[in-house]
């Protein structure tokens, strides 16, 4: 079974000055990211609301974002994954239950 992601709701998604910025609404789960505004590019935008609106695997991440997204083949999951990774390893993502 593969592993379901979610947003961790203590951030938010916002724009700030035109940015897509995530914001701190509640306990941050890292001591380094206390207080800290993320600001996060267009994909990482349309990421975050993918798995805000339903826990999310990977490869369905990646299908989603292959058809809004125009890439070479495999660069698409290539950063999906490297996202995934960065952001389930500081805590804004968690693995649903």
């Amino acid at each position: 079974m593969e592993i379901r992601w979610t947003v961790n709701d203590n951030y938010l998604l916002r724009t700030i000055g035109g940015e897509s910025v995530l914001v701190q609404v509640g306990e941050a789960p890292d001591p380094k990211l206390e207080n800290a505004m993320i600001s996060i590019n267009e994909t990482g935008a349309f990421l975050w609301n993918l798995f805000l609106g339903t826990p999310t695997t990977e490869d369905e991440a990646v299908q989603a974002a292959e058809a809004a997204f125009s890439a070479p083949e495999g660069v698409i999951k290539t950063h999906i994954h490297a996202f995934i990774k960065a952001f389930s390893e500081i805590g804004l993502l968690i693995k649903e239950d």
